[in-house]
């Protein structure tokens, strides 16, 4: 009797281990699936290899190499930051330091960029974001490292040309900067996903903050310039895609990579498809944030933090949770991973665009601002003066939607003081 209850027992064991076994193979597996996909070209190519031979072609010749990318380490930490846009410090340092990297004939040669972007600045601005159906069609996006480190060289070089009072051309350069991102997320197969538009938020920050640096100190030969860029850039807000339409994309790719997976050979996927735990995962993370995507943030900023937080409970989990919940229950236990792992947090995501764009915005605002006092001589007494003499009503704070405050008693004359820790700034006291 003994006997048959412990073969019984360990009978029980070998099975429980063997399935337990298989399961951790069948994850083990599908790991390597997902890590070698940059290799796939499965339907719409989403994650296919990048090739910097597909830098845009009117900035291709200030895109970095790999020598320049070496110098770049030793720079980077110099770049003024949020506290320290201002600090003559900080841009003693940075022009010391470049001084002994670069020569006077590689910065001249940035001068090239001020009739490219001219010309740029005359085109219709696209809107069109890349459809994920489509994304065949699209070319290849350069590799981001590249994108990274040439806006890196870019902002260095725009400081070191306002400083050798080569004022257009450091404005147009930090303008190309904009011109880059925006072709990188609309022209290239990677421009549907939200992970590349989140992605270049820090750069959009390295532009903003060398044009507010630009428009720091009056430059009267370039009043007419700053109040032409100005526009630009409120064009470019202007014309940004729906997030929506990226959540729609989102989705599209969720779907494809599950059929690829199916057809791969991992079964589980089948009934992952077919499982109610899949149908609440997607409405909830693709179908409900449509509700409030588009609308000015003032209006969802309550449904944003529900959302948000709703967001973090379900779906942020440690791996071992995950793991531990597939050994369980597969099924259930890859919907948890794949909605963790494979999704946004829209409403966060919303909040970062939304305070990107004010920075823009606000970039454009001390454009006009500088164009203003250079051609008046005087500062605006208010944001309606500044708008009426610019031919278009400036934006609001898009985060409050109050007007924006205007305060030339102190040293902050442009301030942003609700975009939480991103607090934004202009100054005029170092003209």
């Amino acid at each position: 009797m003994k006997k048959k209850i412990i073969i019984s027992i360990l009978a029980v064991l070998f099975i429980i281990l063997v399935s337990v076994g298989y399961r951790i193979y069948s994850f083990y597996s599908l790991y390597k699936e997902l890590e070698n996909l940059p290799d796939s070209d499965y339907q719409g190519r989403i994650f296919a290899k990048n090739k910097d031979d597909n830098f845009p072609d009117y900035l291709i010749q200030f895109m970095v190499d790999d020598d320049l990318k070496r110098k770049l380490f030793k720079l980077e930490d110099l770049l003024p930051k949020k506290d320290n846009i201002f600090d003559r410090e900080t841009v003693s340092k940075l022009l010391t330091a470049t001084e002994a990297e670069f020569s006077s004939q590689t910065v001249d040669n940035f001068k090239q960029v001020v009739p490219i972007i001219k010309n740029k600045m005359k085109e219709t601005k696209n809107s069109v974001l890349a459809s994920f159906r489509d994304s065949e069609n699209y070319p290849y996006s350069p590799e981001f490292s590249t994108i990274k480190h040439s806006v890196k060289y870019w902002s260095i070089m725009s400081r070191i040309l306002e400083h050798r009072k080569e004022s257009e051309a450091s404005l147009l350069l930090s303008q190309a900067i904009l011109y880059l991102i925006k072709d990188y997320q609309t022209i290239y197969i990677d421009s549907c996903s939200m992970g590349n538009r989140l992605s270049c938020l820090d750069f959009i920050d390295d532009a903003c903050n060398s044009i507010m640096i630009w428009a720091s100190r009056l430059k009267p030969q370039c009043a007419e310039l700053s109040k032409e860029v100005a526009k630009d850039i409120l064009d470019f807000v202007d014309n940004d895609y729906p997030l929506s339409n990226y959540v729609e994309n989102e989705q599209l790719m969720a779907d494809e990579l599950v059929d690829f997976l199916i057809n791969k050979g991992h079964g589980i996927f089948i009934n992952v498809r077919k499982s109610s735990s899949y149908k609440e995962m997607v409405d909830f993370c693709y179908k409900k944030p449509m509700s409030f995507l588009d609308k000015p943030i003032y209006e969802v900023k309550k449904e944003l933090e529900k959302y948000s937080e709703q967001h973090d409970k379900m779906l942020n989990t440690d791996i071992p949770e995950y793991v531990f919940c597939y050994l369980l229950s597969p099924v259930k236990g890859m919907v948890m991973l794949w909605g963790g792992l494979g999704t946004h947090n829209f409403a966060k995501a919303k909040e970062s665009c939304e305070v990107s764009l004010a920075k823009m915005e606000m970039a454009a605002i001390a454009l006009a601002i500088n164009s203003f006092v250079c051609e008046k001589k005087e500062y605006p007494k208010s944001m309606d003066e500044l708008s009426e003499w610019f031919g278009k009503e400036l934006p609001k704070n898009r985060i409050t939607n109050e007007p924006y405050e205007l305060d030339f008693k102190g040293t902050h004359v442009l301030s942003n003081n609700s975009i939480k820790d991103n607090e934004f700034y202009f100054d005029f006291s170092t003209k």
